[in-house]
């Protein structure tokens, strides 16, 4: 994870940041820097390819990411494994998330079944679809 210019914003703050504890992984490449790029450019990849086209947004995204150094000297993390220590809180998401599917599909199911039977349509009925439906899908 990133945090844009978090530094400038410390220092401004009053305090004076120190290294705790230095990671091995930072020091692993030789001459090179580690980039993780969505945390560090989320705002500017967003940006980028909502408002421009393919070709531009390209651009776009190489400029930004020049900014961290030369091409020769950085190694980009697009998307690696899940850590370890999140697993779980991965399964707790997971199971609520197929909990919600399956509210989800059976209150589709009633909402089916009342314009079959030509029943009265309440709010609750399309309520109980829609809170569902954004519970099952993030």
């Amino acid at each position: 994870m990133g945090l844009l210019e978090w530094y400038p914003f410390i220092r401004k703050k009053g305090y004076e940041p120190t290294l705790i504890r230095q990671s091995l992984v930072a020091t692993t490449s030789i001459g090179s820097r580690r980039v993780d790029v969505l945390g560090a450019s989320y705002r500017v990849i967003l940006g980028a390819y909502l408002n421009n086209s393919q070709d531009r947004a390209h651009t776009i995204i190489e400029k930004e990411m020049l900014r961290f150094g030369s091409r020769s000297s950085l190694v980009f993390y697009i998307n690696g494994p899940q850590a370890q220590r999140k697993l779980i809180t991965f399964e707790i998401r997971q199971a609520a998330q197929n909990k919600a599917t399956v509210r989800c599909e059976d209150s589709l199911d009633k909402l089916e079944q009342r314009i079959e039977s030509n029943l009265r349509l309440k709010k609750r009925h399309f309520a109980d679809v829609n809170a569902n439906f954004s519970s099952s899908s993030y």
